[in-house]
């Protein structure tokens, strides 16, 4: 790397030890989460049983699996290179994505004319943020989503101040990376560079031709695309995974946007309003959904990590640290983000809360500039002393809050869940059949299988209709206010469970043994 004019190589050096180091304490995080609460997440055991049948080289059951594999097939691949279990294998990788994600959040917030401070700041900022520390023992592809993003924003503002190949073709691979994190990422794709538009350093020429080498990538793999839809139209729509996603989303935007709309205004009108307000029904749908993105948005960023945001722009922070052309880009990938997120909030009606974090990741950008803005203004004197008094005691409240939601869970604690599964698995003979409600029993069982775990009236009719009687062994997940299954499962098998796991919530995993194993009937 060479140093930047004005910049002394020790300067430099600073810059990546301050990287390094922010890398270091990321791992240590990771281990820390895997340590504290390390069970395998619901979508988790989806992409380590794709993996699993990878390693066996059973592609065709991975896909029918899961149609996107290539998080599935990095786990596997770490798994035959290092000789590790899958399980550890994506902890590892998850690592490597968070520190990844840490490296690449600090060097965007340079690219975008970070001193030292900084640097130091945006350290801070990502290595204590609540909702990332939450998410480090999922095993999930988001995490590899959010770190190519950050990479290919990167990688595109190097393109966008200087217009070479080997950035073209850099911020190209990122995205793609990212594609096959998410797909997703087809939108920043797309949209991202027609920011180089607005660049006023070139004329209109230039920035057409400079648009044309960001979509270089692109034209690429559309012309491989269409080759082989030309070769072998089956072959392709067979294998194509979700990159039709896309096209389905815009079509759906364009055809069915208005009635969907309409028919859930419809719903709400005979459910909730009645003659006097079924006309504002449809704006009730709207303003619940316009609550649902900003409520998702805010809970991905932290109430601390929002209030200092939200005052860094009504305070000029953002006009005032960032340049003009670096303020088009934040901004493109702010509308980028809530055009992806409203897409898929007007289809689904929900929003899961790692999705908004690519927005979130954006707007903290901004975050670091702001703080180091509001230290000089508190070293200069500028800000009085009852309210620098304030600030000290809120800002301290605000740190120890931050590091307690990110490391330490308060919730309920699913280790009573995984006891269960490998009870379970130890006890039970391997021909012994088992039914329950929760795939992670059924997980750390081996006994998973492709189908709903949380059909609550389903088990309810499997335990009322006598369906139990097909199985060996029952393991019956009941919430702590929810006694209706645990109920219906011992008035079902008329006997105590053999084995009961309670959680720090009172909540419970019963196991049964049926009465055809007690009497020694083999299924």
């Amino acid at each position: 790397m060479q140093a930047t004019p004005g910049i002394s190589p020790m300067m430099v050096l600073q810059e990546k030890h301050i990287r390094i180091i922010a890398v270091l304490i990321s791992f240590a995080l990771s281990a820390w989460a895997v340590y504290s609460d390390g069970i395998v997440n619901r979508d988790g055991i989806l992409y380590l049983q794709a993996a699993k049948q990878l390693t066996q080289g059973q592609w065709s059951s991975a896909l029918a699996l899961y149609d996107w594999p290539f998080y599935s097939g990095l786990i596997a691949l770490i798994s035959q290179a290092a000789g590790l279990g899958l399980e550890t294998s994506a902890q590892l990788l998850n690592a490597l994505l968070f520190a990844l994600t840490v490296y690449v959040f600090i060097g965007l917030v340079g690219e975008l004319g970070g001193n030292r401070k900084v640097l130091v700041a945006a350290g801070l900022v990502i290595l204590l943020h609540p909702q990332l520390n939450e998410h480090r023992a999922d095993i999930f592809r988001d995490n590899g989503y959010w770190a190519f993003y950050l990479l290919a924003v990167w990688l595109f503002i190097k393109y966008y101040k200087l217009p070479q190949l080997r950035y073209a073709l850099a911020w190209g691979i990122a995205i793609f990376v990212t594609i096959l994190f998410r797909i997703e990422g087809v939108a920043f794709l797309c949209l991202l560079p027609l920011t180089l538009l607005f660049k006023r350093d070139l004329n209109l020429p230039r920035r057409l031709l400079t648009l044309a080498g960001a979509w270089l990538l692109g034209f690429v793999g559309l012309l491989l695309l269409l080759v082989g839809w030309v070769i072998n139209p089956e072959a392709v729509m067979h294998n194509i995974g979700r990159l039709d996603e896309p096209l389905r989303w815009v079509g759906y935007l364009w055809h069915g946007l208005s009635g969907h709309l309409q028919e859930q205004a419809a719903r709400l009108s005979q459910a909730i309003l009645n003659q006097y307000s079924e006309n504002h029904a449809l704006h009730a749908v709207i303003a619940a959904l316009i609550a649902i993105l900003a409520f998702g948005v805010f809970s991905a960023l932290s109430l601390v990590y929002a209030v200092l945001i939200f005052h860094s722009f009504i305070s000029g922070t953002f006009r005032t640290f960032l340049a003009v052309d670096m303020q088009r880009i934040i901004i493109g990938l702010v509308a980028i983000n809530l055009v992806v997120l409203s897409l898929f909030l007007l289809k689904m009606f929900f929003l899961t809360g790692r999705y908004p974090m690519p927005l979130a990741l954006t707007l903290m950008l901004v975050l670091p500039f702001h703080l180091i803005a509001l230290q000089d203004r508190w070293r200069m004197g500028q800000i009085r002393p009852l309210v620098r008094t304030l600030y000290l005691a809120l800002a301290g409240l605000a740190v120890v809050a931050v590091c307690v939601d990110g490391l330490v869970t308060f919730g309920p604690s699913k280790q009573h869940i995984k006891m269960a599964g490998l009870w379970i698995a130890h006890e039970a003979p391997a021909s012994a059949r088992l039914y329950t409600n929760d795939e992670v029993v059924a997980y750390y069982a081996g006994r998973w299988q492709p189908i709903d775990y949380d059909g609550f009236n389903e088990t309810l009719r499997q335990l009322r209709e006598g369906g139990w009687r097909n199985f060996d062994y029952l393991a019956i997940r009941a919430k702590k206010h929810d006694k209706a299954l645990e109920t219906a499962a011992r008035q079902a098998v008329g006997q105590e469970p053999v084995k009961v796991f309670v959680n720090n919530h009172g909540e419970r995993l019963l196991i049964f043994q049926t009465h055809s194993r007690s009497n020694g009937r083999q299924p």
